[in-house]
């Protein structure tokens, strides 16, 4: 007769052991939903991860722009202010620039002055960049330096007909941001008076 002999589950299945789940001999394993689960929350985090960072991003770049300009306008302006407050006010001529750009250039965009010391100085804009212009007394040459580039619009007017000793400044920058787009900022200084004949 034939005897059947049993051996261990562990040796039957060939080294697995049967318990209701797949496992290897003393290790532990996943199942497919716990592995899923898993998938799903890291997915989750991902995407909540990643739009935190694109916000935080562009949120650096609009403030970096706004820094920027700021810097540049008040830098122009301080300029401008500090040389204008100097000139003589029968000398100042206001008219559209016509430097390189030409026809590109906004109206009013170039003033022309003599201050008390006989300087002669110029700011105009040519393109999107600033321009000063300055011949010191008893020099022959123009100097020329490039106050701010970025700039969009510069206008200079007087706000009122009956004075000629206000003249109003309007600057306008502009920076790149994010995604194509731009960060313009205008800032105006009104009523500068003129203190000299």
């Amino acid at each position: 007769m034939f005897k059947v002999r049993s051996y261990p589950s562990s040796v039957r299945w060939g080294g697995l052991r049967r318990t209701g789940k797949l496992q290897v001999k003393g290790e532990k394993g996943v199942t497919l939903v716990e592995l899923m689960l898993v998938v799903t929350i890291l997915g989750i985090l991902f995407s909540v991860g990643s739009n935190i960072l694109l916000t935080g991003w562009k949120f650096i770049r609009l403030s970096q722009a706004r820094i920027e300009i700021q810097r540049d306008a008040r830098t122009c302006l301080d300029s401008i202010h500090r040389n204008l407050r100097e000139a003589k006010y029968t000398s100042v001529t206001i008219y559209k620039s016509t430097e390189t750009a030409g026809a590109n250039n906004p109206p009013c965009s170039l003033i022309s002055f003599t201050n008390i010391d006989g300087d002669e100085i110029s700011y105009y804009q040519n393109r999107d960049k600033l321009y000063q212009k300055i011949k010191r007394s008893g020099a022959i040459q123009y100097f020329t330096t490039c106050l701010a580039e970025k700039l969009r619009y510069i206008a200079f007017s007087y706000p009122r007909t009956d004075d000629e000793t206000i003249i109003s400044i309007s600057l306008c920058f502009e920076r790149a941001t994010y995604a194509g787009g731009a960060k313009a900022l205008q800032l105006s200084i009104e009523k500068i008076r003129l203190m000299n004949e």
